[in-house]
């Protein structure tokens, strides 16, 4: 979730640099805007995903039994949503400081504290574990284990796979509509 951070103060940045007058007043659609901003990041992720697998296995010897490939298909879509998230918050802020603090808010504190990760989630009250479902990362860390510790196939996590990638989207088309195609003064 540390993709949605940075993607967060991506616009807010560039917002109060000014540098967003020049792609406003450009013959770009605002979606065209929100999807190159994403790009970059999708690659940046997926290079970290690679660093982080090899890392797992050569440091701390876990023994990665799935597909490798559709795990970092997986990941594409998992940062695709996490990323969705960021341009969201970034839309809706006026400055960094905001942009950062809303995604630490959103996203990282909700993917520790409501993912399964660190607190089992049937353990908690029944409320939270309904909340649970809104946050991305549990889906995410589902996909993790069925694919590393259970050798899933995608039949197995294709329902984690499909809210990931409608989140995802339905967070860019909401990011690309509240961009606003004209400078405020």
């Amino acid at each position: 979730m540390v993709c949605a951070l940075l993607t967060s103060i991506t616009l807010a940045r560039e917002k109060e640099t000014g540098t967003l007058d020049i792609l406003v007043v450009s013959p770009i659609h605002p979606a065209e805007i929100v999807i190159g901003k994403v790009i970059p990041y999708v690659g940046l992720s997926l290079i970290d995903s690679v660093f982080i697998l090899a890392f797992a296995k050569l440091v701390f010897d876990i023994p990665l039994q799935g597909n490798l490939v559709l795990l970092l298909g997986m990941g594409v879509i998992y940062v695709y949503c996490a990323l969705g998230i960021g341009l969201f918050i970034s839309s809706m802020a006026k400055t960094q400081q905001i942009a950062m603090m809303a995604a630490l808010v959103a996203t990282i504190m909700p993917s520790i504290l409501l993912s399964g990760f660190i607190f089992p989630i049937f353990s908690m009250p029944a409320p939270i574990r309904a909340f649970t479902y809104l946050v991305p990362a549990r889906h995410f860390l589902e996909i993790i284990r069925g694919i590393l510790l259970k050798s899933s196939e995608f039949d197995a996590i294709r329902m984690q796979a499909l809210y990931l990638a409608v989140l995802g989207t339905l967070f860019i088309a909401l990011a690309s509509k509240r961009f606003k195609t004209r400078v405020d003064r």
